[in-house]
């Protein structure tokens, strides 16, 4: 949907008279990412794969399009492990850290088994996409591999959402995501 929303955003940039930046230094740390928005001219949407700032002025607001929860939690879950959506190293080694996890590992399952499973184990996580709590949590000022690692930092993302962000749209009502951004102003 990245693609998708920069036209978007460009075709509303000429109609609303705003400017568009997009940025393809991903996941820049917290004092990058404020550096960056600060020296925008007004009426400008940065666009980057980045992490929220929570220190921003009020006049600076956010917005994303998000999978919804649940089929980003599967598609997590099943790339793990997937030798052709990764390579054939890394699924290996998921599928290791599965079968060595005897307590929530989900060696073998299927999504919903290992929901199901986890559920009754006390401890075990049932969600496997870090990366959408993640984003709606302050940029940590150093990104330690792998980028999509878990950097809450004791972040309500919740909190951050209801106060930091404009607009959260889902993929799955990408028209009607689009057209409800499309009225904000």
């Amino acid at each position: 949907g990245s693609s998708t929303m920069l036209e978007i955003l460009d075709e509303l940039s000429k109609k609303n008279k705003f400017s568009v930046v997009n940025d393809h230094n991903y996941y820049p740390n917290a004092s990058t990412l404020q550096k960056i928005i600060t020296n925008l001219p007004d009426r400008t949407v940065y666009v980057n794969h980045a992490n929220v700032w929570t220190e921003a002025p009020p006049d600076v607001g956010f917005f994303n399009i998000i999978r919804e929860p649940i089929d980003h939690d599967e598609s997590a879950f099943y790339y793990s492990v997937d030798p052709q959506a990764r390579t054939k190293q890394e699924a290996e080694s998921s599928l290791e850290k599965q079968k060595a996890d005897t307590k929530c590992g989900c060696y073998k399952m299927e999504y919903d088994e290992c929901i199901r499973f986890r559920n009754k184990q006390p401890g075990c996580s049932v969600t496997f996409a870090t990366a959408r709590r993640r984003q709606f949590c302050n940029a940590p000022e150093e990104w330690k591999p792998p980028k999509y690692d878990n950097y809450h930092n004791g972040c309500n993302p919740l909190a951050t959402l209801k106060t930091k962000y404009a607009f959260v749209g889902l993929t799955e009502q990408y028209a009607r995501s689009v057209a409800t951004l499309e009225r904000l102003e």
